[in-house]
């Protein structure tokens, strides 16, 4: 028996000085995912907390209930379909309170309309402000319904408010499954410094490899969510896959870079906006440094993109310096 396989058979992993890194294939499952559990396995994981998104605010819950139920249908008679539309009115109140009239409209056929009538509003009511920015402490919602409706219509609101109440409620309290994906990109690009090969697959270089197993155990937490490694053993062949790929991913990067800088120009050139974009060129290197000794290769593909890059930059802090006298 090989060292190699005895190896295997007692660790029943690949030894790490023979591989290049690893393929994470990620999924992020929709659902209503508990954040406070994420928060408690980043810490115990030692993760880099900034990367778990924020609960919605309670205007966007709000708002993304609502929208969750436009076209909300009932029979109102034989042959006559009622639909709900919500339209955003006006309100000036100092509460910050966010207001939807609730419209129906009414249908003979799916292409006849007959009428627009208000039968009701939906009423978000957010906190007052506090340090320049809105308390959803106490944020609630509330459904009120037109005095004449009939009793059988008055019934099919009540449960569409139910129902709004219940979508908001959700979006409040738990993370969506697009956030959860977004998060998992995030760190991906971010601590991990992978490079995206498809959707949701991408290559972690194995000095990451500690906290990427760390990573993929808080997110295998939350319900039908998991990273799968598959490990990319060190060969001339996949060092070229890598080669290429990272390539790609970095003049993709620098042409973006590039083309903000001169939106940039075009403007009026602030130290926020200056600063900002040159930690973005600092990284894209960094990131060009990290791969050309893990791959032993001169990346000099990426060469005339950061160096157009690197003197648009250069334009712009003359634009700076120059408004700043």
């Amino acid at each position: 028996m090989s060292g190699l396989k005895q190896y295997v058979d007692h660790t029943g992993r690949l030894p790490e000085d023979a591989l290049l890194g690893y393929i994470a294939f990620s999924l992020g499952a929709d659902g209503e995912h508990d954040r406070e559990l994420l928060v408690k396995e980043f810490e115990r994981l030692q993760l880099d907390p900034k990367y778990i998104p924020p609960l919605s605010r309670a205007v966007d819950a709000f708002k993304k209930a609502i929208r969750g139920k436009q076209e909300f249908k009932y029979d109102l008679a034989t042959d006559t379909e009622a639909r709900i539309q919500f339209r955003e009115v006006a309100s000036s109140n100092p509460m910050e309170i966010t207001l939807r009239a609730i419209m129906r409209e009414t249908r003979i056929d799916s292409r006849s309309k007959l009428s627009w009538e208000y039968v009701g509003e939906a009423t978000l009511y957010r906190g007052p402000r506090r340090n320049g920015l809105i308390d959803d402490t106490g944020a609630r919602i509330r459904m009120s319904l037109d005095a004449k409706l009939q009793d059988g219509e008055r019934q099919m609101l009540t449960m569409l408010g139910g129902m709004v109440a219940a979508d908001y409620r959700r979006y409040l309290t738990t993370l969506e499954g697009t956030r959860v994906r977004a998060m998992i990109l995030d760190y991906m690009r971010g601590p991990l410094q992978s490079i995206p090969l498809k959707p949701s697959v991408h290559f972690v270089p194995i000095a990451h490899i500690d906290e990427l197993r760390r990573f993929s155990e808080a997110i295998g937490t939350l319900a039908g969510c998991r990273i799968e490694l598959v490990p990319l053993v060190d060969l001339v062949e996949q060092r070229e896959h890598v080669l290429a790929a990272f390539q790609e991913d970095n003049d993709a990067a620098l042409a973006e870079l590039v083309a903000d800088l001169y939106k940039a120009r075009s403007a009026k050139v602030t130290p926020k906006v200056y600063a900002a974009l040159r930690h973005r060129y600092d990284e894209i290197m960094a990131r060009s440094e990290h791969y050309a000794e893990l791959l032993d290769a001169s990346l000099d593909h990426t060469t005339g993109s950061s160096a157009v890059a690197q003197a648009s930059l250069i334009a712009l802090s003359r634009e700076f310096i120059k408004e700043d006298s």
